[in-house]
């Protein structure tokens, strides 16, 4: 039976609520579940939050895990709707000073907020990327901060080259695009909080299937503050009316209303589902840079895309 590659990735936050010195707190923290774990994660930085943690960004690299770019600094940074120079320049800036902190080459890349455009991954391709993680396959938009976003539907289910005009639909493009794990909803924390763990062990029994029958991983997206208990409980929000219209930058607010937001059950919740999936048979844990060299391999073999990663 074809066995499940399961690629756990972080995205790393310093913009918003938390201060680099937490974030880097989380991140220890983070580093120490997973070494009890013996499982390698996939962790995306802005340019701006490596600088500001570099001895963790090393540890991280030094204990067998992959760090990917994520950006300058997220504030503000569509890459969907920035003119080409911007992104040229952000991009370039943020590889160098990622290489420069890791010592190795970054070829994987995640937008902030998920935003991209073909202009990006022709960019990225020019920068060397083999991977792309800004895709979110059959997702609704309206479920989102880019709410107008119908092109996810359209978007494959298994890793594609993708079109450089077109980054929703498959291409000449030497670059991987793999997607983050999706049926309506995304499989990462945020849908955890809202519907709770045991929703999300089913989800994931339901992504297992279908891993088994097509030549895809599981992409499960988490952030480092989403292990750690011990850090101050957010303020609930409130709904206001105006959370029923969208925004430009946080879509429907109305969504965050039904979070989870208790650090300690938070952390019980995304703890428990990566024991859970531990716990499962035939599961692989891997790096994004391990799983796309795999896609790599199986590409120099003569594997047709179609059955490639059994």
């Amino acid at each position: 039976m074809r066995t499940v590659p399961v690629l756990l990735t972080y995205d790393i936050h310093t913009h918003a609520a938390h201060s680099a010195s937490e974030v880097d707190r989380y991140l220890q923290h983070t580093i120490e579940v997973h070494a009890r774990m013996g499982v390698k994660a996939s962790f995306f930085f802005p340019a701006e939050a490596a600088r500001a943690m570099k001895g963790t960004v090393a540890c991280l690299v030094r204990e067998g895990h992959a760090v990917g770019c994520h950006g300058l600094t997220h504030r503000n940074e569509s890459y969907k709707s920035m003119p080409a120079s911007e992104q040229r320049e952000k991009l370039t800036r943020a590889t160098r000073e990622i290489e420069d902190i890791i010592q190795q080459r970054v070829t994987f890349f995640r937008a902030p907020v998920f935003k991209i455009s073909g202009t990006t991954l022709e960019i990225l391709q020019e920068l060397g990327y083999e991977a792309d993680l800004s895709m979110n396959s059959q997702r609704l938009g309206v479920l989102s901060s880019d709410v107008c976003n119908i092109s996810w539907m359209a978007a494959p289910r298994c890793p594609y080259h993708p079109d450089l005009l077109r980054p929703w639909r498959k291409g000449a493009a030497k670059l991987w695009e793999v997607p983050l794990s999706c049926l309506l909803l995304p499989f990462m924390v945020n849908t955890g909080q809202a519907l709770g763990l045991g929703f999300m062990k089913g989800f994931f029994n339901v992504l297992c299937l279908e891993a088994r029958r097509l030549p895809k991983p599981i992409v499960y997206m988490s952030h480092p503050e989403d292990l750690y208990p011990w850090r101050a409980a957010p303020a609930r929000p409130v709904f206001r009316w105006g959370d029923l219209l969208p925004s430009k930058n946080h879509g429907f607010r109305i969504r965050y209303v039904f979070y989870q937001t208790d650090p300690v059950k938070v952390a019980h919740l995304s703890g428990s589902l990566l024991d859970y999936m531990r716990g499962f048979p035939l599961v692989r844990f891997l790096t994004v840079p391990a799983y796309v060299s795999e896609l790599g391999k199986d590409a120099r073999d003569g594997v047709p895309e179609a059955r490639a990663v059994r």
